[in-house]
């Protein structure tokens, strides 16, 4: 993203720097409310299961209830605000527009609270959380601002603040002993602050105009994000909607006992996504595949060989520690959730390869394509809860996703390999061989084989392909021309 109103320096500095200083900011805000986070989570867990599990199910509504609303609306803005000296009427279409969305969402999400068995009690908590999650669509919206302006800094402050009073909020009401209900505000407090920090600073300095000239583009934008929204809002749901199913069939209990490990696991794979593919990678696939395909297939190429490697390596530990993981995190009071990790663990280097694939796709244009893949998704994931959640709730839950995960991953690494042949085969031979060797070392060595030196020797064949393929890459980013036209530049 270019700022459109550069911050002042002393003096002209390097773009790679202004960049990575960018960067840290975001990196730094994020780090920051992810370990206050985890200490609330933390605590939330260790003080029971269900109502660990409580949250989580409140949580999921809300995410569902934010991507409603955004909507693909933040991707629609971010070009638009770079062109323009005032944004008013587009900041003032596109937050009505939301606004209208959420109402829809959030009533809808009411309308399926009444007609679900739950408690008054979980109820509350559902509204209260999922009502503060789903209000971060505005929030949003002027955080996008922030970020075309260059003000990555002040977007981290604002993010920090809110972060220490929400999960401030959350820890002190929860160790005080204050009810589900009480405590469930720590995240409207936390999307107060959101909205009124970062509100004021986005909208700092514009002139007001007419109203009416801003209502009447809202029509028009709707269609121009309508098949990323959509996207979006199915890719949400496939992976929210297995805990909807287990919350009837299971309870709450079993919610906490599923959501443990898959905090863990969904966790560790969106921040690799996030901070490599969204931020990094796709950007580089959608301005070369404009510019020089055959570059953009080769960074596709050396993109799927990594993040199968790092795919192969966190699967394996996460397997490999799951009965030690969760004990030291969550403590002793969720023995499923141990042997659920390992059974979750699957869904990485599926997750991996659906979003390499979505975001090749998106940056050759086939984004009706990718809708479509998900519409088939979202109806699998259904029919896969619906068979394996109700016999077995804990159990169903983890193969109804690890099932949704292998089809769209499936569907779209297909897709990509025919358009583009992107899958490397000595690679992924040698991947093959990898994964055998460190299968028979890890299943012939265990029960006579002190455990460390085991769980070593099995990953040993993973760090020496890491370490043969980094000697034989090492050089690739000083020859790619896009890498010395980026650096130029």
């Amino acid at each position: 993203m270019n700022p459109a109103h550069p911050v002042k320096e002393s003096g002209p500095q390097p773009r790679s720097l202004s960049i990575v200083r960018k960067f840290i900011y975001l990196l730094g805000a994020r780090g920051f409310r992810e370990m206050l986070g985890a200490v609330f989570y933390i605590l939330l867990a260790r003080e029971s299961p269900a109502l660990f599990g409580e949250f989580m199910l409140a949580l999921g509504m809300g995410y569902l209830l934010r991507i409603s609303a955004d909507f693909g609306l933040n991707q629609f803005l971010v070009p638009r605000l770079s062109g323009k000296e005032s944004n008013a009427p587009l900041l003032l279409q596109v937050s009505l527009l939301k606004g209208a969305l959420f109402l829809t969402a959030w009533t809808a999400g009411l309308f399926f609270l009444s007609s679900q068995d739950y408690t008054a009690h979980l109820r509350h908590v559902m509204i209260i959380i999922g009502t503060g999650v789903g209000l971060e669509v505005f929030s949003n919206t002027f955080f996008v601002v922030l970020q075309v302006r260059g003000r990555q800094g002040t977007e981290g402050i604002v993010r920090s603040v809110a972060a220490l009073l929400g999960f401030g909020y959350g820890i002190v009401m929860l160790l005080a002993g204050f009810s589900p209900e009480i405590v469930a505000f720590f995240k409207i407090v936390e999307t107060t602050v959101f909205l009124l920090f970062s509100g004021y600073g986005a909208c700092k300095g514009y002139r007001p105009r007419p109203v009416r000239a801003s209502l009447a583009g809202i029509t028009l934008i709707l269609p121009q994000v309508l098949v990323f929204g959509l996207i979006d809002v199915f890719s949400v749901a496939t992976a929210k909607i297995n805990i909807f199913f287990l919350q009837h069939h299971g309870g709450s209990g079993e919610v906490g006992q599923y959501s443990a490990p898959w905090e863990l696991v969904d966790g560790i794979s969106l921040m690799v996504l996030e901070l490599l593919l969204q931020s990094v990678l796709y950007p580089v696939f959608a301005r070369l595949w404009l510019l020089d395909r055959k570059e953009a297939v080769e960074i596709a190429k050396k993109a799927f060989r990594w993040l199968t490697v790092a795919a192969l390596v966190i699967t394996t530990l996460l397997y490999m520690e799951s009965d030690r993981i969760i004990p030291l995190i969550y403590g002793p009071r969720y023995p499923d959730a141990m042997w659920l990790q390992k059974l979750l663990a699957l869904t990485v280097a599926l997750t991996f390869f659906q979003y390499l694939c979505s975001f090749l796709m998106m940056s050759m244009g086939q984004e009706t394509r990718l809708l479509l893949y998900y519409s088939v998704v979202l109806f699998v994931n259904v029919l896969l809860c619906r068979i394996f959640i109700p016999g077995n709730p804990l159990e169903g839950s983890a193969w109804s996703i690890i099932g949704t995960k292998a089809v769209v991953a499936f569907l779209t690494v297909f897709h990509c390999q025919v358009q583009v042949r992107f899958i490397p085969g000595r690679s992924l031979i040698q991947l093959g061989v990898v994964c055998a060797v460190s299968a028979v070392l890890f299943f012939s060595g265990r029960g006579w084989v002190p455990r460390e030196l085991v769980e070593f020797f099995t990953l040993l064949p993973m760090i020496v392909l890491i370490g043969a393929w980094w000697k034989r890459d090492r050089t690739v980013v000083k020859e790619s021309p896009f890498a010395r036209g980026h650096d130029e530049g």
